[in-house]
């Protein structure tokens, strides 16, 4: 089981959960498993992040280390004590 995992935060979620950063710990092994984790813990951030479906919205994306994490992989990737995850959203330009 991984340790505590920080997560960074942007734009609305840090708006939403009043922090630029929050540790999670421990951190489930996955990516999908710590975005449930973190919308437990935070459930101010269900309504920005979620589509009416209860899927995770495509205008964010994930973070491990710096490398953008394909969501073809958020089962598959283990998350390891001292990650750095990063939530972003997708900006589009007009």
């Amino acid at each position: 089981m991984p340790g505590d995992v920080t997560v960074r935060l942007f734009h609305r979620l840090r708006e939403l959960v009043s922090q630029k950063t929050v540790r999670i710990s421990p951190a489930p092994g996955s990516i999908a498993g710590l975005v449930s984790r973190f919308l437990e813990l935070y459930p101010d951030a269900k309504e920005e992040m979620l589509e009416e479906n209860g899927e995770l919205s495509h205008r964010y994306v994930v973070a491990v280390n710096e490398k953008m994490m394909k969501r073809t992989e958020w089962d598959d990737a283990r998350l390891h004590d001292g990650d750095d995850v990063a939530f972003l959203t997708m900006l589009s330009g007009g």
